[in-house]
């Protein structure tokens, strides 16, 4: 039986954005590890929509699109398989799939 590295990040944002401040890349902590499967809990490129109080259509646009560029990234991982969740629309609101 093959063996298969399995790394697995808790991305949140707001530290998310203190490890690219820190100068840390994020693509070079997982690369280091050489997984081949990377598993995480939310694609981490804005703010959770949840943490506000009332849905704003504006803020759920910008989150679709900046994951949508934001997977675009991922390739560079150059990694055989990403597991996680990111939001998209289904007709009039946004979920997470």
């Amino acid at each position: 039986m093959k063996s298969v590295r399995i790394a697995f990040v808790e991305w949140l944002s707001r530290r998310y954005r203190r490890t690219a401040r820190s100068g840390i890349s994020f693509k070079d902590s997982i690369t280091a590890v050489r997984p081949e499967i990377l598993v995480t809990n939310e694609l981490p490129f804005v703010p959770w929509l949840a943490d506000s109080t009332a849905f704003s259509q504006e803020k759920a646009h910008f989150s679709v699109h900046t994951h949508e560029k934001g997977l675009e990234g991922l390739i560079d991982l150059g990694l055989p398989a990403v597991i996680s969740s990111r939001p998209v629309w289904n007709k009039t609101r946004s979920v997470h799939r």
